[in-house]
């Protein structure tokens, strides 16, 4: 509970990026830490909280962590406003080179070093391997993780070259963050099949978010809330 927790806090960091202090960022975590995330993780999570007794299910924590994290994303980028010179004065987005990534194989080695601890987080929700049905979980639970991450890519790859008629890496590897976080919910309880299905919505919703976010002038550098936000509550 913990890890999932600091992931909340995490993901806030990438949608309010360049534009936070540190003491003001480590004051919203501890509030994030200590206040927010855990009544959600208890509603969610714990066997009496209020959406649990509905039926409520999240595995691995697409709504209780990574919607929680990239509403609190949107909000923090909202209220800090964008970095100076984001958006010009018709509202488009800026096409200097300020605001390109910096570095495109350190986003590769990060989304895969985020897909491979992601088996943590969705075979690892499982708790147990006592019985051959906690096995069976389990290896759906990373079968389907890898299936929607890859779907995800694929979708967002394929949306990029229709739309834009160029490749783009790191709005690929957004597409396997989304369709990542897209699956933890139900990654042990759906065939691989509705695994490749969630995976490729989560990408389509992740590009219509980001989108969505530069035409409200809100800037996002990492798209945290639409990879983490959208992907989570889709």
């Amino acid at each position: 509970q913990s890890m999932f927790c600091a992931t909340a806090s995490t993901i806030v960091s990438g949608g309010i990026a360049e534009r936070t202090e540190m003491r003001g960022y480590l004051l919203f975590s501890s509030f994030m830490s200590g206040l927010i995330f855990p009544v959600v993780a208890c509603w969610c999570w714990n066997t009496h909280g209020w959406l649990q007794e509905r039926g409520f299910q999240d595995l691995a924590g697409s709504g209780v962590v990574h919607l929680c994290g990239g509403t609190g994303a949107l909000c923090g980028a909202w209220l800090l406003g964008p970095r100076a010179g984001r958006f010009s004065a018709d509202g488009k987005v800026a096409g200097s080179t300020e605001f390109a990534p910096h570095s495109v194989p350190f986003i590769v080695v990060g989304t895969m070093i985020l897909w491979y601890s992601w088996y943590s987080f969705n075979f690892g929700s499982v708790g147990s391997l006592r019985t051959e049905e906690d096995f069976k979980r389990a290896q759906l639970a990373a079968v389907n993780t890898t299936i929607s991450g890859a779907a995800g890519g694929i979708t967002a790859h394929v949306i990029c070259l229709l739309s834009a008629s160029r490749w783009d890496l790191p709005f690929l590897c957004n597409g396997v963050l989304a369709g990542l976080v897209s699956i933890c919910a139900g990654c042990d309880s759906v065939d691989p099949s509705r695994a490749f299905a969630i995976g490729g919505v989560a990408a389509v919703l992740f590009s219509g978010a980001s989108a969505a976010e530069k035409w409200l002038r809100i800037d996002d550098p990492v798209s945290a809330f639409a990879v983490h936000g959208v992907g989570g509550l889709w």
